[in-house]
This record gives structure tokens, sequence and C-alpha cells, in this order.
């Protein structure tokens, strides 16, 4: 998927590795040109506030759309940890 999305921004499709991570590379360039933070605790997100977070993440009705289809609260901590 990020090799189609490079080569729709004109990066050579010739070898879908490489155009996949100039892709992210040139992402990662832009947030950082935009000053996007990268983690959660870079928001002003405390530790703490991740269950929270987590049971609002599960209620919340876009989570049915999801490619990954979340079971429990205790995934969405681990991925907001992660992120953390």
């Amino acid at each position: 998927k990020y090799a189609t999305m490079g080569a729709a921004l004109g990066f050579d499709f010739s070898n879908l590795e490489e155009c996949a991570e100039r892709f992210i590379t040139e992402i990662d360039n832009l947030n950082r040109d935009l000053k996007i933070p990268k983690k959660l605790r870079e928001c002003g997100v405390n530790e703490a506030d991740i269950p929270e977070m987590a049971k609002h993440a599960l209620s919340d009705i876009s989570i049915l759309t999801n490619p990954l289809q979340v079971i429990t609260s205790e995934m969405v901590e681990t991925l907001l940890k992660e992120a953390f």
C-alpha cells in the first residue's frame, strides 16, 4: 500500500520496497516539518490516562470500520502504550 501511495506521488515504482520506504521517509519528514508529535506524551497525554482512553476508543462507532478487529480494552491499551 505504501508503494502504491509513493507511486501516486511520482516515486519510482520499479522497486516496491524502496518506493514504500521513500514514501514513509517523506511522510516522516512532512510530520517533522509540520511539528506533528510522534508520541502521545508529546501531546500532553499522561500514561495514567491510557485505560480511560482505551475505554472511550472501544465505545467509538468508528471502531466498527477498523480493519483490525479490536476485541478487548487490553488490546487498545497496548497500542496506546506503544504510542506513548
